[in-house]
């Protein structure tokens, strides 16, 4: 069974939300001059408004956008707002499944946003690894994780993915930080006897 942390399922599915209010969305979706120009450079209303909203998705969440995902109103009316397109076009963007992959691309290649790969996954575990020392909530180290990943414009693949490395690097702390107290402690190995060996020999130093 995949390793994970222990949360609700409500708290599970808000770490990869949409926003849904005006504060939120003004706080993550509002566009800047360069971020309009590139929208402009599409050529049609659809393509300028699927631009923006996965650019949008992109930044935050940090995550793609779901074909067929229902957005919040609140988030739809801002953006489209902006890039002056009336909401009606989604319908059009819902349809152009090819031409919103090619332009996902292209607005990665562009705006500097890059997939996980195996070589990240190895480099997070150990930046993980060092996070999750002295912490007891996996939910810090997660939101931790999210927020580094949205940081370096890392698209992050799924709540599956990175709750399962959250939760990896804490069994490993707990590990870790378990073997050394039983070494402190004189658990099992030569080390553990050795240092049993000696709080031996200071108490009969002391008793003598």
């Amino acid at each position: 069974m995949p390793a994970r942390v222990p949360m609700s399922e409500k708290q599970r599915q808000a770490l990869l939300a949409l926003p849904d209010t005006e504060n939120e969305v003004i706080r993550h979706h509002s566009l800047d001059a360069v971020d309009l120009a590139a929208v402009a450079e599409a050529r049609t209303l659809e393509t300028r408004l699927s631009y923006a909203l996965q650019f949008c998705c992109l930044r935050y969440p940090g995550r793609n956008l779901k074909r067929g995902e229902v957005l919040p109103a609140v988030m739809l009316d801002h953006i489209a707002e902006q890039i002056g397109v009336d909401t009606a076009v989604i319908d059009g963007f819902a349809r152009r499944g090819p031409t919103r992959y090619e332009q996902l691309a292209l607005i990665k290649r562009r705006h500097g946003f890059r997939d996980l790969t195996h070589p990240d996954r190895a480099e997070f575990a150990r930046w993980l690894m060092v996070e999750a020392i002295g912490l007891n909530d996996g939910r810090v180290l997660l939101d931790r994780l999210i927020s580094k990943l949205r940081g370096e414009k890392i698209v992050i693949p799924g709540v599956s993915v990175v709750e399962r490395m959250a939760a990896e690097a804490m069994h490993a702390a707990f590990r870790a930080s378990a073997d050394g107290q039983a070494f402190y402690l004189g658990g099992p190995g030569e080390a553990g006897a050795a240092a049993t060996g000696h709080r031996r020999t200071q108490q009969r130093g002391g008793e003598e």
